[in-house]
């Protein structure tokens, strides 16, 4: 059975956006639950991926953008009674995220724009409360041991500026054209309790 909460995803970007302002319903994921730990292997019965591989959705460094190879991805979302979900696969031909906390994204990482209030204002042209703006680092995948050189999976959130994100889980992992990420956001973080409809 198809589920969804009351969200507005105005964009899930990898460096590219999805269609601007539309409404992409999210669904519950039955048991197993998720785990978070950089695999995709419980996302695959997940629909609703939003694909990103088009020159139209290219939203910072579109000059750059040389196809979908250069970088384009499949971004999944889903929900169960903790948590909001994110897989994100991604076809990247040069991974590079060397920055942490607010500086990140300054590199290869996934935005996530939500609304949980889409009925408060429909017109509002600025963050308002029930907005979110959360970024997912993959990180380097370097395993040097060296806390400066080694940047692990993160999320930060930019809006509004006091989001606490310290329950987050994020983890990642290397492919052979890129990487995947994979994130659990607490409802709690987010003030939302979900439910059906």
């Amino acid at each position: 059975m198809f589920r969804q909460i009351p969200l507005l995803l105005l964009a899930a970007a990898i460096s590219l956006g999805a269609s601007a302002q539309s409404t992409h319903g999210i669904p519950l994921k039955p048991d197993p639950p998720i785990a978070v730990d950089g695999a995709l292997g419980e996302w695959s019965a997940v629909v609703n991926a939003i694909t990103i591989d088009q020159p139209d959705q290219a939203v910072f460094g579109a000059g750059a953008w040389s196809g979908p190879a250069d970088l384009s991805g499949t971004v999944r979302l889903a929900w169960r009674e903790d948590h909001l979900f994110i897989a994100a696969e991604v076809r990247d031909d040069t991974i590079s995220q060397s920055q942490r906390g607010a500086g990140l994204w300054q590199g290869d990482h996934v935005e996530l724009y939500l609304d949980v209030t889409p009925e408060a204002d429909p017109a509002r042209t600025e963050y308002g409360a029930g907005q979110f703006q959360i970024a997912l680092s993959p990180g380097n995948f370097s395993r040097t041991g060296d806390p400066l050189a080694d940047t692990a999976p993160e999320a930060y959130g930019y809006k509004p500026r006091d989001l606490d994100l310290s329950g987050a889980l994020v983890a990642s992992s290397q492919t052979s054209d890129g990487w995947i990420l994979e994130a659990a956001i607490p409802w709690s973080a987010l003030g939302v309790t979900p439910s059906d409809g």
